[in-house]
């Protein structure tokens, strides 16, 4: 585990669940592992932009054999608003990764969802679920 702590630097992809523009725009990111007994820890952080969230995360998650698993756990809440702009809220949102860690090539990849599991009158065409990829290199 010790070769895995560290800076990671990738991006994350809107994909089903988001409408143009934001279907397919990549946010660059970076997060910073360390290990608590043998759970992952860290933070992550996005380089900013419109379609970035505008806070830190807080990593927890775990490594068996090949998979990773690992929740990105925001301080606010955040939604895409009816002029297409992402907008905070107090809460948490909680965003799950999923997938593979390559040693070999220092990669770790897969597909990251958000569950909706609120009624939001405000927006009733949310989905309950939007997901899209991930992609991060150890540095």
């Amino acid at each position: 585990m010790e070769s895995l702590k560290g800076i990671w630097i990738g991006y994350y992809e809107y994909g089903i669940g988001y409408e143009l523009p934001y279907f397919g725009q990549r946010v660059k990111y970076q997060i910073e592992i360390t290990f608590d007994d043998e759970n992952i820890i860290g933070t992550a952080s996005e380089e900013k932009s419109e379609f970035s969230v505008d806070s830190d995360a807080i990593i927890k998650g775990y490594i068996e054999d090949d998979l990773i698993s690992f929740v990105k756990t925001y301080p606010v809440k955040s939604i895409i608003n009816e002029n297409n702009k992402v907008e905070s809220s107090k809460g948490e949102q909680f965003v799950n990764h999923t997938g593979y860690l390559d040693r070999d090539k220092k990669t770790m990849y897969g597909l990251w969802t958000i569950e909706q599991n609120y009624l939001d009158l405000d927006y009733p065409n949310e989905m309950d679920q939007v997901e899209g990829i991930w992609l991060l290199e150890k540095q």
